[in-house]
């Protein structure tokens, strides 16, 4: 039976209650013929990650379940291609143990996490001793994220300007008052939506952003943006979807013009990936592409963690490995 490995990060906002529920699923394999064993490293946040990795590596691990939210998934592929810490790329299986855990809804487990992760060892121990076909796959591309002064960062959702916004708001509004996961999102973009629609200037954050690689034809090289997006996801959760862009690349990219126009009209479809014959007239954009290369100042959100773009240098995004999931 193929090697598993399981990273475990303690102080994902799940996981408090769950790392004892999550040892003793993983354990049953030791007595159990008919369930992997699982090799398990249990973190304190991220700290000792590059030495878990190590040794996951060194010991041929060929599916690396991923216990933790969007940041900690963001932090183990990073340090995975920037420290080579496999010979061949192992496949992944995320366990949603974060706060919104944007990438898990996408390509990970379904469900309460503890049963989701018994549920899929007792799968996994399945197809290989019979070969049922119970696991489930999907493979996505990473977005390399090159930064000033910055070693490449790689992860799955990049939003800038409104959506740091948007985050701030619900970090310190919607998710302060105990809303969680897919409840906090669907209300932080409502109310967030409504709070931008009707008073732009106070509630949105703008950018100033010049193309030099990566746009469509049809899009602006230089202008101020409201709202920057890109994913190589296939969907976020709640019903959201904000990208309906055409073409060859795998990542999708969504911008909205500042100052912005018609934005509540707009706001249902652009949520849902509709595209709405005005868009494009108004400012309001959407594309595929596998590498773009921007210059503008502010803060990016990357899959939850929040990093600085410098416009006097150039902040490119591509699209580098493809990795599997398995759930």
């Amino acid at each position: 039976m193929s090697s598993i490995g399981l990273i475990i990060n303690s102080k994902s906002n799940r996981n408090l209650s769950m790392v004892d529920d999550l040892l003793y699923a993983a354990k049953q394999g030791d007595s159990n013929p008919r369930r992997p064993s699982v090799r398990v490293d249990v973190l304190d946040g991220i700290e000792g990650l590059g030495s878990a990795l190590d040794s996951m590596g060194k010991n041929n691990v060929e599916t690396l379940m991923i216990a933790g939210g969007d940041g900690t998934i963001q932090a183990v592929f990073t340090d995975i291609l920037n420290h080579q810490r496999f010979e061949t790329m192992p496949n992944f299986t995320l366990v949603p143990c974060g706060m919104t855990n944007a990438i898990a809804k996408d390509c990970g487990l379904a469900g309460a996490p503890v049963k989701a992760f018994d549920q899929f060892l007792f799968r996994y121990g399945q197809d290989n001793e019979h070969g049922q076909g119970q696991i489930q796959s999907a493979t996505r591309g990473l977005i390399r994220t090159s930064l000033y002064k910055q070693n490449p960062v790689y992860g799955f959702f990049i939003g800038a300007a409104g959506f740091h916004s948007a985050v701030q708001y619900s970090r310190s509004t919607v998710q302060a008052k105990g809303a969680k996961r897919s409840v906090a999102l669907f209300a932080t973009t409502v109310s967030f939506i409504l709070k931008a629609g009707l008073d732009p200037d106070k509630t949105l954050e703008t950018i100033d952003l010049e193309f030099l690689s990566g746009h469509a034809p049809h899009v602006p090289t230089h202008d101020q943006k409201a709202l920057f997006l890109a994913t190589t996801l296939k969907k976020l959760g709640a019903g959201l979807y904000p990208f309906w862009g055409q073409g060859e690349g795998a990542m999708q990219v969504t911008t909205v013009k500042y100052p912005t126009k018609k934005l509540l009209r707009a706001a249902p479809a652009i949520t849902r990936g509709k595209q709405l014959p005005w868009f494009d007239e108004n400012g309001i954009h959407s594309w595929c592409t596998d590498e773009m290369k921007t210059r503008f100042t502010g803060p990016i959100v990357f899959d939850g963690e929040i990093f600085q773009c410098d416009e006097q240098h150039i902040s490119s995004f591509s699209v580098s490995d493809h990795v599997k999931f398995l759930y």
